[in-house]
């Protein structure tokens, strides 16, 4: 249980969390890379949280800090899977078009009757 008296800071005793910037910088980048760009969104939303985790422990906001760490390693994460979904898709969309190109019945050796 947290004591309370003058000077105790609620946080100080524990390390700073991690900002998690490498999920945003991972998820921005499978956005624009895999995706068609429908990974930005979140790759922005983790940047934002895990920007904000240094300034909110600085100024002693020691819980929002981990919550903003927290947000950001969730939002990158998101990221990071919808990219991953979608480019798995259209590969998949990609490969079946190619073989549909290449498969075209050829007409040259029918009969008219």
């Amino acid at each position: 249980m947290a004591e309370s008296y003058p000077g105790y800071q609620a946080g100080a005793g524990a390390p700073k969390p991690n900002n998690n910037i490498v999920w945003a910088i991972v998820s921005l980048a499978m956005g624009v890379l895999c995706s068609g760009l429908c990974g930005i969104p979140f790759g922005i939303a983790s940047l934002v949280f895990s920007l904000q985790v240094d300034n909110k422990w600085n100024m002693g906001d020691f819980a929002g800090a981990e919550e903003s760490a927290r947000k950001a390693k969730l939002w990158g994460m998101i990221g990071v899977i919808v990219s991953a979904v979608l480019l798995v898709v259209l590969t998949i969309m990609y490969v079946v078009l190619i073989a549909a190109a290449t498969t075209v019945p050829d007409f040259t050796t029918t009969t008219i009757r």
